[in-house]
């Protein structure tokens, strides 16, 4: 069935949306200081801007692999857009200015592009019109609930518009099976590859799933094979290059080298004892809602520190009466004399990186993460259902969204793993075209980091829409029934 809503209105209406949106996220930009891996992506972007180098250190005299390219090079690009003089870019002289607004407002291109994808991903999911304009609407009221998300400079919103491109992509080539949805499909992948590495993986599974399902949808067998060989061919052209400037420059053949700092904190939490594993579900909540959840299950904050010796100090990440103790602990290199995990990894990467800087080596952090990454492996391998048991608590962190309130969340996290089983069970190939990637990334964070809320942030305007289409078709079904018996 075609879509019923008059083409001016619908285009009038997603206009009116996106301009709303964006005008208040910039109203909301202000001049807070950029920190934290913003201020790095940041740096390597003036880096890249000004002396043409992808590093990370402040003098820009280093190459580095530690980031993904595509948010650096677009932030970069944004750069030379909005300073006629890129010095006068320097993060030294923009943080905490006025000048800041300009770079932060670099954002405000990312969410049109996430806007505009969920518009076109959701009418095509369910050939209606006003279902896309409302899962517009409703991703758009993540940036009124949460407008920090256009004042700070981290990678995921990239992401997230990106990854809504990818789903767009994907719906389409399943609904219409055109050779161009392939090829674009392809590209957004790999660009989303080198947006967040991770996404590589679930891409290598995603693309086999989508000619698997236009093959039960009574594709040719031959013509699905060849839509989704021009689609992982397309992905690799655009990730080659990078991994072949990796290889070459660092003998790494990589997008990025990240990851093994993560693991190795993934595999540490694999050691948790009883009594910690149970208190990471109030210590992971929330704190709006770490009252009822502490009232349940009789655990509080200073469960969290007690000298140390709390059942939650293991996963301590910010003040206590052990953080000094523990700062000395990463700085001498000695992980056994640090009580949290954090401090663990970060007490070894620090030994390992000093022990390759005496070597000489030209990269000292990257062979350190490479070493993390061969230790958190091995001792993942050691234990394999420790490391399954630790992903409900890694999935309970991961569902407090910061995005959508807080007693929506769970809610909004859980409807993408429903919404994939919906799909399955109703073999509504779209609906599995629009879930399966995500849900596949999704597991990925599970498996393999400490599971951060923020993690979750790149899928969750994925989540809003995936909440919304179980709404639509379990009503559609509804209705379908009435007018059987009738």
């Amino acid at each position: 069935m075609k879509p019923k809503t008059p083409a001016p209105l619908f285009w009038l209406f997603a206009a009116l949306i996106v301009i709303l949106t964006l005008a208040y996220s910039f109203l909301q930009t202000n001049i807070s200081e950029i920190k934290n891996d913003g201020l790095n992506n940041y740096y390597m972007a003036y880096n890249l801007s000004s002396r043409g180098l992808f590093s990370e250190d402040r003098a820009g005299l280093r190459p580095t692999m530690m980031r993904e390219p595509v948010p650096v090079f677009a932030l970069a690009g944004w750069l030379n857009l909005t300073f006629p003089n890129i010095a006068d870019a320097d993060p030294a002289l923009t943080n905490n200015k006025p000048a800041i607004v300009w770079v932060k407002a670099s954002n405000l291109v990312w969410a049109a592009i996430l806007l505009f994808s969920t518009l076109i991903a959701a009418t095509a999911m369910t050939d209606r019109r006003w279902f896309g304009l409302a899962a517009m609407a409703f991703v758009a009221a993540t940036f009124f609930y949460a407008p920090w998300q256009t004042n700070i400079l981290n990678t995921d919103l990239a992401a997230s518009a990106i990854l809504m491109g990818c789903l767009a992509f994907a719906v389409i080539l399943i609904k219409d099976r055109t050779w161009w949805a392939a090829l674009g499909l392809g590209v957004c992948l790999g660009i989303l590859a080198l947006t967040k590495a991770i996404a590589l993986y679930a891409s290598l599974v995603f693309v086999p799933c989508l000619g698997l399902l236009m093959f039960l949808e009574r594709e040719n067998f031959l013509r699905a094979s060849l839509l989704m060989g021009l689609t992982l061919i397309s992905m690799f052209v655009i990730i080659t290059p990078w991994v072949v400037r990796n290889y070459v420059v660092f003998d790494k053949p990589a997008i990025a080298l990240r990851g093994g700092r993560v693991l190795y904190y993934r595999a540490l939490l694999n050691e948790m004892p009883p009594e910690t594993y149970k208190a990471a579900f109030y210590y992971w909540t929330d704190k709006a809602a770490q009252p009822f959840i502490g009232s349940v299950t009789g655990y509080s904050r200073k469960d969290a520190d007690n000298g140390g010796n709390g059942p939650a100090a293991p996963l301590n990440r910010g003040s206590s009466s052990f953080r000094l103790s523990d700062k000395a602990a990463e700085k001498a290199g000695a992980p056994e004399k640090a009580v949290a995990l954090l401090s663990k990894m970060r007490a070894r990467h620090d030994h390992l990186s000093r022990q390759f800087k005496a070597k000489g080596a030209p990269s000292p952090t990257a062979e350190a993460q490479a070493i993390l990454q061969k230790e958190a492996i091995d001792m993942i391998k050691a234990k394999p259902m420790h490391h399954i048991a630790a992903v409900a608590p890694i999935y309970w962190s991961m569902m407090w969204l910061r995005t959508v309130p807080v007693w929506v969340a769970p809610f909004v996290c859980a409807s993408l793993f429903v919404a994939l089983a919906v799909g399955a069970l109703t073999r509504n190939a779209r609906l599995l075209a629009f879930t399966l990637l995500p849900a596949g990334i999704m597991f990925l964070y599970l498996l393999t980091s400490h599971g951060l809320p923020r993690y979750s942030e790149p899928i969750v305007p994925v989540m809003v829409v995936t909440l919304l289409s179980l709404f639509f078709f379990a009503f559609r079904r509804q209705g379908a029934v009435a007018s059987h018996r009738a």
